[in-house]
């Protein structure tokens, strides 16, 4: 019985001493597997988006705009270059495939103006770049966006003044103290003011076709070509001085005037105008004296002077 007892006694320390080295060594598998069974997470992906603002018509780079990539406001780096940054994890809601780019507008300045940007389907760990160019219309003058064509063509056209009705018809004008008769020996001189046009007026002004008023510079710049330019002449009064000859009478007093016409064919941010104006280059006064006998006015103007006045189509 006592034998039993040892056998019984030695087993039961054998069994103890088993089950503490398997302890011990369970203790460590699970202390090194947890070290390695750690789930590796890559960084969110990265989304760099570059935005080039331009003026649409001057070509040159816009600073100080307000900039945006979807939600995210870009920082200007300089020379009209703006920049975001945006960070998305991948594993949860992907970034959109497209985002628009937005300029806003800026009063006196510029309209707003927006880009779409296709963006690539990227993976956590990777980065992107995404670059969009966008071009702001101006909205006001920009006179480095202005260009110009002209074309030059003169013009000349007579009208005439007289004291003989029979005479009246298309470009002849009765006119009542025109009639004026020489009946001595000698040659009489005669003096008429003429008022006379002068200047230039517009045949066809520029018309407004968009919101930004470029007319008045388009006005400013024929102007500077012209001289001052109205939507009719100016007029001055001019004498005119000559002789009639003996024994006979005036018939006619004529004005030729002389023009610059000019078509101005303008472009400006992709938009053409039109304007034509007409100037008066030069004034020539003739008379046409006839005898006596051949005349058929009253000759009540007999001596010198009188007021003879040109104006309305060619003349008034």
């Amino acid at each position: 019985m006592k034998m039993k007892s040892k056998f019984f006694g030695f087993t039961a320390k054998l069994a103890m001493a088993i089950l503490a080295v398997g302890t011990m060594f369970t203790s460590c598998y699970d202390s090194e597997n947890g070290d390695v069974s750690k789930p590796y997470k890559a960084p969110d992906a990265v989304y760099t988006f570059v935005v080039t603002v331009s003026n649409g018509i001057t070509g040159k780079p816009v600073e100080g705009a307000t900039v945006t990539a979807g939600s995210t406001a870009c920082a200007g780096v300089g020379n009209g270059v703006y920049q975001a940054v945006v960070t998305n994890d991948q594993t949860g809601t992907k970034m959109p495939s497209t985002v628009t780019v937005s300029v806003a507008a800026v009063a006196n300045a510029y309209e707003a103006a927006t880009a779409t940007v296709n963006v690539a389907t990227i993976e956590n760990g990777q980065a992107i770049t995404c670059y969009a160019n966008i071009i702001v219309n101006p909205t006001k003058y920009e006179p480095e966006g202005l260009k110009v064509e002209t074309s030059s063509n003169l013009a000349s056209e007579t009208g005439s003044f007289t004291g003989d009705k029979t005479l009246e018809g298309d470009n002849v004008e009765y006119v009542e103290n025109m009639d004026i008769i020489n009946s001595s020996d000698d040659p009489m001189q005669v003096t008429k003011n003429i008022k006379v046009f002068i200047g230039a007026k517009y045949v066809q002004e520029p018309a407004q076709t968009k919101a930004i008023d470029v007319i008045a510079e388009l006005k400013k710049y024929i102007e500077s070509v012209e001289g001052t330019v109205g939507t009719d002449f100016s007029t001055e009064v001019r004498p005119y001085s000559f002789l009639l000859p003996a024994k006979s009478a005036l018939q006619k007093i004529s004005v030729q005037y002389m023009y610059d016409d000019k078509t101005f064919n303008f472009t400006y941010n992709g938009v053409s105008y039109v304007a034509k104006t007409r100037r008066v280059v030069s004034v020539i006064f003739s008379n046409t004296p006839v005898l006596t006998e051949m005349y058929h006015g009253h000759g009540h103007g007999h001596g010198h002077g009188g007021d003879l006045n040109a104006g309305g189509g060619i003349f008034e």
